[in-house]
Formats: structure tokens, sequence, C-alpha cells
């Protein structure tokens, strides 16, 4: 399993709570996001700006251009409904019954050392329940990893599927 830029479910209370305002534009799309990717630019203003680690990282038409697509009503309601269930339903289940399965797939995990919305302690080795795990942080990436380092994202793939053949 190669991870981006997503936390790991092993993540407590403990863990999870001194991050939590970073997530503080999950309760504003869960409430208003199909008005707002459809009728505003909050994702080109908001979330790009702040989700990428250097600001040449990603041109400007590539942000219009994956804003846009949000734009699409099915896609704008998609964006309201996933914030709406993690908020309601699977956050507060994880609180409830934390994950204690042990990981037996070996986990690479590519992480940007700049993301904004998921510090790097929500992605560490140090709470995780697996038996081969380990994180790379890229220097000064931030939450867009594919987009903001393609090569480094390929070639630690390209590495992952060799040393394990299906």
């Amino acid at each position: 399993l190669l991870a981006l830029n997503i936390t790991h479910p092993w993540n407590t209370a403990r863990t999870l709570l001194p991050h939590m305002w970073r997530l503080g534009h999950m309760p504003l799309m869960a409430a208003a996001g199909r008005p707002l990717v459809q009728h505003t630019q909050v994702l080109e203003k908001l979330i790009f700006r702040l989700g990428v680690g250097e600001p040449d990282a990603i041109s400007s038409q590539d942000i219009r251009w994956y804003a846009d697509r949000f734009r699409d009503p099915v896609c704008a309601q998609v964006t309201t409904d996933t914030y709406r269930t993690f908020l309601l339903h699977e956050l507060p289940a994880g609180a409830r019954h934390p994950e204690r399965r042990r990981a037996t797939v070996p986990i690479r995990v590519l992480h940007g050392s700049a993301d904004f919305a998921i510090h790097p302690a929500l992605v560490s080795a140090d709470t995780v329940i697996a038996d081969d795990y380990s994180v790379e942080l890229l220097a000064g990436c931030g939450h867009f990893g594919p987009e903001e380092r393609p090569n480094q994202v390929r070639s630690q793939l390209v590495t992952l599927a060799a040393r394990n053949p299906v």
C-alpha cells in the first residue's frame, strides 16, 4: 500500500486532538460544500493555496482545472457528503471503536512535510499497528504530493511494486 498524505487508522484522541484545528475547513465543507465549490473560489483561494507547499509547485491553470471539475453538481454534492460522513459517522465511530487490527501488507507513506491539513505526527510509525510500515517525508511538499512531487511518487510506487510482486 502506498499512502499519500492521509492519516493512518491507528491514531487515537491523544494523537488527533492537538491537530484538529487544522481540519477547520471540514465543518464548513460538510455544511455548505456544494454551494461553496459551485459558486465561489474557495478551492482556488483557500484549499490550494494552503495545501501546496511551494507556491509554484502547481500551476494556476492546473488549480483552475481541478477546481472547475468540482463545480459539476454531482461532484459538488459528493464534496459535501464526504465531509459530512467523515465528521458525523467515521470520526465518532473511530473514537468509540479504535482500530486495533494489525496491518500485514507492506505500507509506505509519502507525506508532505509542509502539509497544512495533516501534521506529520498523524502518519508517525510510532503509533501504527503494522508489520511493515515506513514514512518518507517529502521536504517542502504540501498536501498534494502526486501533483507536487510526481517523480518521487512514481519512484516509490515502482520500488514498492518491484519488492512485492503479485
